[in-house]
């Protein structure tokens, strides 16, 4: 069972809750959305959400998305979810704000924060 940081509009953390109780009673809390962009070629990586997912299952969506869970970190919960998602490992190097994805035979890409926002969504009676 995965436990959210359930946060004010301040972003101040007020406590824990189970995911799917977090989600059905419309509980403000931490998450990200990650995109992947290949600049270069003008292209935005898209990924098909599993049928069996309970909101939102075979829809269209960015590269990744999850919650940061108790006692977890943000890096750490991007790591976790782009290695479960995506299969992509990631060792920062430098600073935060650049991450070497590892295990690609790709060029090193950079990661960076690009904003901070609140947002209300009903999925078919999950929030």
């Amino acid at each position: 069972m995965s436990y959210l940081m359930i946060v004010n509009e301040e972003d101040q953390i007020l406590g824990y809750e189970e995911k799917i109780d977090t989600h059905k009673r419309g509980l403000l809390h931490r998450a990200f959305s990650i995109f992947i962009i290949d600049e270069d070629n003008k292209k935005i990586f898209l990924q098909q959400r599993a049928d069996d997912k309970y909101h939102s299952g075979g829809l269209w969506s960015n590269a990744c998305c999850s919650h940061p869970h108790k006692s977890e970190s943000w890096i750490q919960a991007i790591q976790r979810a782009l290695l479960n998602e995506l299969g992509l490992n990631i060792d920062f190097y430098g600073n935060t704000d650049e991450m070497l994805f590892s295990g690609l035979e790709l060029p090193s890409y950079k990661m960076y924060f690009l904003n901070k926002f609140q947002y209300y969504s009903n999925y078919g009676g999950y929030i």
